[in-house]
Parts: C-alpha cells; sequence; structure tokens
C-alpha cells in the first residue's frame, strides 16, 4: 500500500524496483504503507571514491520499523530450516558473521538474524547477541584529500554547491527506525561552507557570463 506522507524514513535500498518486490509485497500483505523513491543524494559518495549507494528507497514510518524488523526475523527462523536454504553467509567464517553482527546497523533484519543463527551453528557455545541487538551509530569522518577536492570544486563550478550539499544533508536511517546524519559534525561543517562558496561562486560565474554575452550582443549590434 502506497503512500506519499513525507514523516516515512528509508527502511532498505535495492539496485532495481524487482530487488525491492520480496520488502514491498510484504509490507502490502501487512497493509502497512510505504512508498518509493529513487535515491538522487549519490553525489558525495560518486567524488569521495565510494561506490554509489543503491538507488530504490523503500520508506515506510519509523514507527512501522520495529514490526518489520520482527517479521523479517521470523522469516529467517523459518528458512533457515529448509534442507536447500541458501545465503550469501553460508561461506562465512566464525569470524566473519562475528564481524557482520559486530555492526548492526550496516544490515537489515533478516541477514542480522541468519548470520545470528549461522554463528550459533558453528559455535553453540558463543554467547550471541538477541535479534534486537543494536549498536550506536558512529558517523563517518569524510578524509581530508576529499574535503579539500570538495573546496577546489566550489571555486571551479557548480559542482562544488552540490558536493557540499551532499554531504551536508546525508542521512541513514537506522534499524530503530531513528534518522542520523552520516557524516561528522566537522565533515557536515565543511560541506555546508562548501554550499556556501559554490552558491557565491556559481553567481559570480553565471553573472560573468551574463556580462560577456552582453557585451558580445553589445558589440556587434553597434
Amino acid at each position: 500500500m502506497k503512500n506519499s506522507n513525507s514523516v516515512f524514513a528509508t527502511y532498505s535500498r535495492f539496485l532495481t524496483q524487482e530487488d525491492a518486490s520480496m520488502l514491498t509485497d510484504m509490507l502490502t500483505d501487512l497493509q502497512i504503507p510505504y512508498k518509493i523513491e529513487h535515491d538522487t543524494n549519490q553525489v558525495a559518495g560518486i567524488f569521495i571514491g565510494e561506490t554509489p549507494e543503491p538507488i530504490i528507497e523503500v520508506k515506510i514510518h519509523p514507527l512501522d520499523f520495529p514490526k518489520i524488523n520482527e517479521v523479517f526475523v521470523k522469516q529467517a527462523q523459518q528458512d533457515i530450516e529448509h534442507p536447500d536454504f541458501d545465503h550469501y553467509f553460508t561461506s562465512f567464517t566464525a569470524n566473519e558473521l562475528t564481524a557482520v553482527l559486530a555492526e548492526p546497523n550496516d544490515w537489515n533484519a533478516y541477514d542480522l538474524e541468519i548470520a545470528r543463527l549461522y554463528l550459533l551453528k558453528k559455535k553453540p557455545d558463543t554467547i550471541l547477541p538477541s535479534a534486537s541487538f543494536r549498536k550506536a551509530f558512529k558517523p563517518q569522518k569524510i578524509a581530508f584529500k576529499w574535503i579539500l577536492t570538495g573546496y577546489i570544486l566550489c571555486f571551479l563550478s557548480i559542482v562544488g554547491l552540490f558536493y557540499g550539499l551532499a554531504i551536508s544533508q546525508a542521512k541513514k536511517t537506522l534499524q530503530s527506525g531513528e534518522i542520523v546524519h552520516v557524516y561528522d559534525y566537522q565533515s557536515i561543517q565543511h560541506g555546508k561552507n562548501m554550499a556556501v562558496f559554490g552558491t557565491i561562486s556559481s553567481l559570480f560565474i553565471i553573472l560573468y557570463k551574463l556580462k560577456g554575452s552582453y557585451s558580445f550582443w553589445s558589440i556587434t549590434n553597434f
């Protein structure tokens, strides 16, 4: 059931609409309102050398996050009991599965539960976190070379403006439904500065070009 409510937050991202169908079908069956959007805030990631994020976002109300998480956990517990069940965590070592569980904000509830159950099979005596395990999100700090690149872009083209906006406005929704900034305070401040400098620089560039165009037509029409 789609909905255009502006308070919705991103629950999960996918590469294609087809990839998102499992989640959207589930939301429809549970009669939970959702909406689908294309992620356009990928400028910063591209410029700072990261792989672009998936572009299909499925959004639901933050209050519905725990309900969907619970459904995914139960689904994972059922799926893993099937003899022909296969998952990309199958080949993970115990240490790799432990690493997955140590970063719950990077995985969805289904994958976390699969990792937890696989690890339990590999090391039955291991004390594992519960399915509701959460870890405080630590914002990322952008490397100095990419900050410097952003400031240089501000004085060369309008791209610097969008670069700064992408950094200052980038947000992530945790499994709890909490919305947090992707980058740390210092990086966000640099992003805001870039947005200001980029705006001023863009105005000067536009005025310069308009003035040049005006001078050209003035001379030719003299």
